[in-house]
């Protein structure tokens, strides 16, 4: 948990800690009313904690495990948007199966040491015939729209990886433009309002 912001301070339960405990304490933080909650107020119950080399979060729902989505509201609000954070799901050994109990589920960064990560040509979410050999050049980002981007500083070219699979190179495209795209807050609306219509596009085929 390296965000200095500390955009989860006004979700603290002040009666368990405060804002000198840092990253520990208990949180309530609204959650995302699913159709059998309509006109519910929903929050997750989150226990953060930054002991024994690891910052780690436990998520419960309303009577229920929290949202993939939900998990993500979360992962934002404690870590920045370029840590590794990990979801582990241990052994089911030794450990007594609960039933009919709503299951916490848990945020783990280690501290002082990198992740290791499979290669980013096999956990990819984005797959485009022709590019294997350059893969790992991408860059990914955090939007609904645009899965990865790349950028030749010698050539200006910005190219795009979208979710729906198009690949789009951007030409004369800054790299004060590039820069801001990655620092965007919104990386799709700033796409959208500062490079979408002020660049010549060009479709990369598949066979290129």
């Amino acid at each position: 948990m390296r965000d200095t912001t500390r955009p989860f301070e006004m979700y603290r339960v002040e009666k368990f800690s405060s804002e000198s405990d840092g990253f520990n304490g208990l949180f309530f933080i609204p959650g995302r009313r699913l159709p059998s909650e309509y006109g519910e107020s929903v929050f997750l119950k989150v226990v953060a904690s930054d002991g024994f080399g690891w910052d780690h979060v436990s998520v419960l729902g309303p009577n229920r495990e929290a949202t993939n989505q939900e998990m993500e509201d979360v992962r934002r609000l404690f870590w920045h948007r370029s840590e590794v954070v990990v979801e582990y799901h241990d052994p089911m050994v030794g450990i007594p199966e609960m039933t009919g109990q709503p299951r916490a589920r848990h945020l783990w960064s280690a501290q002082g040491c990198e992740v290791i990560r499979p290669p980013s040509r096999i956990s990819s979410p984005f797959c485009i015939s022709g590019m294997e050999d350059g893969v790992e050049e991408y860059t990914q980002v955090e939007s609904s729209n645009i899965a990865a981007v790349k950028y030749d500083e010698a050539e200006q070219t910005l190219f795009v990886v979208f979710t729906s699979g198009g690949h789009y190179a951007y030409s004369n495209v800054p790299k004060s433009v590039h820069d801001g795209l990655m620092d965007a807050e919104s990386v799709g609306k700033f796409f959208h309002a500062r490079i979408r219509n002020e660049f010549t596009a060009r479709r990369i085929e598949d066979d290129e």
